[in-house]
């Protein structure tokens, strides 16, 4: 291999240590699960039309803190998100298989306290 090749290998594996280093601290690791946890609940949410910023995203799922500025089921989506992140991180750490009902259980937390009717068992079709 050329030289140019060599020195890219010698940084990619150069960053891949410091990677490896930076998450092998429990620090780092909790501040990335909560930052994945509020991202994800803020960008799946916004895309619906839900108004919270990253911000008030983050102090609702964290410290439960509201604003009376905007409407509550906001806050609910975006707290009901962070649940169902949290559950399924437990169902992948405790190594049970997905199927339909944990698909089902998964969407009731998403709806918890926002939809009083829905019908959360599995429809004919899937037998």
């Amino acid at each position: 291999m050329d030289n140019s090749i060599n020195s890219l290998l010698s940084k990619i594996a150069s960053k891949k240590n410091q990677f490896k280093k930076l998450f092998n601290d429990d620090k780092n690791k909790e501040q990335l699960y909560k930052w994945l946890k509020s991202e994800l609940a803020y960008t799946s949410n916004n895309i619906e039309g839900n108004t919270l910023t990253r911000k008030e995203t983050r102090l609702v799922i964290e410290e439960d803190i509201t604003s009376s500025s905007k409407p509550f089921v906001h806050y609910q989506e975006a707290v009901n998100h962070a649940k169902a992140f949290d559950y399924i991180i437990d169902i992948l750490k405790s190594g049970k298989k997905i199927n339909e009902n944990t698909v089902l259980e998964i969407h009731k937390r998403l709806l918890s306290g926002i939809a009083s009717r829905v019908d959360f068992s599995l429809p004919t079709f899937f037998g």
